[in-house]
């Protein structure tokens, strides 16, 4: 079986009823990125630091979801946006516009007007008082940090894009930028591509821990 008859396989199963499915299916990994983003019992204030007592039964149900189970959520994600990647009905050409148009270009956009915004909170007296991350002074920044607010791969304190929660969108465009090779090696089936597969997926899921 050849890449082109793997294509038409794949494009035949995106159908109204798949897509239900899989609509579904992000609706629960998200409610489970919830859960791993509320794992606290501690809360910052104003005044200080509030610590909750949280019976046991709460926090081993709390831990089952936010801890154990959630891990799945962000691999899922990932799976599913490689699969929907290669199975839509159109050309790889135009299907890395479309993804260039809908993910790249925002992120960017994003990204530089969150600087801006961040640049002239420090210029202002009212507001400056509450930009005092030496990490963040955009004024002091070098090439090196310019470039990183974007890759994220040493921006401290989140190692992170200068928007910290674009880090998996970060990630979505890096595996779009490798998915030539990816879909060359799936074409063989060789045992290269499980290895490649295998050392992204250690990757990414190094990064998520970071988080």
């Amino acid at each position: 079986m050849d890449s082109t008859e793997i294509n038409i396989k794949l494009i035949s199963k995106v159908d109204a009823n798949f897509s239900t499915r899989i609509t579904v299916l992000r609706f629960a990994l998200a409610v489970l990125v919830v859960f791993i983003h509320n794992n606290g019992s501690a809360f910052n204030f104003a005044d200080g630091v509030v610590t909750l007592e949280i019976p046991l039964w709460v926090q081993i149900v709390r831990d089952f979801f936010s801890k154990y189970l959630g891990g799945i959520a962000v691999p899922t994600f990932y799976l599913i946006s490689g699969y929907l990647f290669f199975a839509k009905p159109y050309s790889f050409a135009t299907t890395i516009k479309k993804k260039f148009k809908g993910i790249v270009v925002p992120y960017f956009m994003w990204i530089i007007l969150s600087i801006l915004l961040f640049y002239l909170a420090q210029s202002i007296s009212f507001s400056k008082e509450y930009m005092s991350n030496s990490n963040y002074i955009i004024r002091n920044w070098s090439i090196k940090e310019y470039i990183d607010a974007f890759l994220g791969m040493d921006l401290k304190p989140y190692h992170g894009p200068f928007v910290a929660q674009f880090w998996y969108v970060r990630n979505l465009i890096l595996m779009m930028i490798v998915s030539p090779l990816i879909k060359i090696l799936a074409s063989k089936r060789s045992m290269v591509y499980l290895s490649f597969i295998t050392i992204l997926i250690l990757s990414l899921n190094s990064e998520v821990k970071k988080k």
